[in-house]
């Protein structure tokens, strides 16, 4: 699992009372999948985390999420574990063309002359 700095944004939304969609929209994240884990304790940091780990370890272990962001504040932890969005191979396609004929249009724009320049 690797971190993310966009589900981490999005664990500190969520921690601030934001919705999940709301959260990862914000954040600029597209998942295919995703879940929220929160605990709350009033023991220090480490031991909250180690609570943490135990208490939600198989979907931690899941080899499906893929990303994972967290948000620790006093007292309460917050984390979005996340299957990133990818498109299939049309969607990339039609994607990589899209950006080709945008490419393409902004070279083929004619540039405006310089005030005072002959036409």
């Amino acid at each position: 699992m690797r971190q993310s700095a966009q589900l981490e944004r999005a664990a500190a939304l969520l921690a601030a009372g934001t919705d999940l969609d709301a959260a990862l929209k914000q954040a600029g994240y597209r998942a295919n999948r995703s879940h929220v884990l929160n605990m709350a304790s009033n023991v220090v940091p480490a031991e909250l985390t180690l609570m943490f780990v135990k208490r939600h370890c198989e979907l931690i272990a899941d080899p499906s999420l893929l990303e994972v962001g967290f948000h620790q504040q006093p007292g309460a932890l917050t984390a979005v574990l996340a299957v990133p969005f990818v498109p299939t191979a049309a969607e990339a396609k039609i994607q990589a063309n899209a950006s080709t004929k945008a490419d393409a249009n902004t070279k083929a724009a004619p540039k405006p002359a310089a005030p005072g320049a002959p036409r």
